[in-house]
């Protein structure tokens, strides 16, 4: 018997020096290095824990505090920021991890959305060339969400905060970019741009399902869709692989014929 006790009583003091599991921090893609926080306005900030720990936030010299709920989700607002072009880090953290966010800016941050004509890069953009040697304004940033698609809402995304220099701003939204250059010359107020656009896309598209059904034109398709179990990234994909056909065997973009002058004079008659 007083070996036993003495085995249990070995266990528990090995238990009370192994270290507690690291506490890991997670936040959506949104939150990274380059990124614009909006000025003048509470700044939400939110993530995943995988303990019930405390976590810290260390920003402007300050520093927050908030704790996560019982299924590690956490968030809190922080006071307003004001405007500045002056690169600052700030820190979230907890005992056993850090998350630190490099190069952050304030100023007003805008999601640019819609279809083609906004998803339209600036090297697709009249005066391409030159318009992209001149677009160096590092109080300019821009986020590109990568498309995906769901049958439900996400709780994060994919991509990334870019730079406007050169080297970047090919690939930005040509709409965005001389709408963030505008104000930025004029008011000098950084500008960061969540760039989500899909050309060709309809309203329906950017609507929730919940939504969709309370209208009489949508309710039965929904439920059809719903009760079908679409996977619906491999439909995508699907989808992707006939068009490619489709748009393979079109030879007018070879001719030509989307361009402005373009000459039909040659083509013949068709009877129906």
């Amino acid at each position: 018997m007083k070996l036993r006790y003495s085995f249990l009583f070995g266990v528990l003091l090995l238990l009370t020096i192994l270290p507690a599991p690291a506490q890991q921090l997670s936040m959506p893609a949104i939150f990274g290095d380059n990124m614009v926080l909006q000025r003048d306005a509470p700044v939400r900030m939110w993530g995943n824990t995988t303990g019930p720990g405390r976590i810290s936030i260390r920003i402007a010299g300050q520093t927050f505090q908030t704790f996560p709920d019982e299924k590690g989700y956490w968030e809190t607002e922080l006071p307003p920021q004001k405007a500045t072009t002056t690169p600052f880090s700030f820190s979230v953290y907890t005992s056993t991890d850090t998350l630190t966010f490099g190069n952050v800016i304030t100023g007003d941050v805008w999601l640019a959305s819609g279809q083609s004509n906004m998803q339209m890069r600036m090297n697709e953009a009249e005066n391409a060339p030159a318009e992209i040697r001149e677009a160096n304004h590092p109080g300019i940033r821009f986020f590109q969400v990568r498309q995906m698609v769901s049958h439900i809402p996400l709780d994060d995304l994919e991509g990334e905060w870019k730079i406007c220099r050169p080297e970047n701003a090919g690939h930005f939204s040509a709409v965005a970019y001389y709408f963030a250059r505008e104000i930025w010359e004029k008011q000098q107020i950084p500008a960061g741009i969540i760039s989500a656009s899909w050309g060709g896309t309809p309203s329906q598209a950017w609507t929730s399902a919940e939504m969709l059904k309370s209208h009489p034109d949508f309710t039965e398709k929904i439920n059809e869709t719903e009760q079908a179990g679409i996977h619906w990234q491999e439909a995508y994909l699907q989808n992707q692989q006939e068009h490619a056909v489709i748009r393979n065997s079109n030879r007018g973009i070879d001719q030509g014929v989307h361009r402005l002058h373009y000459k039909d004079t040659k083509w013949t008659d068709v009877t129906y």
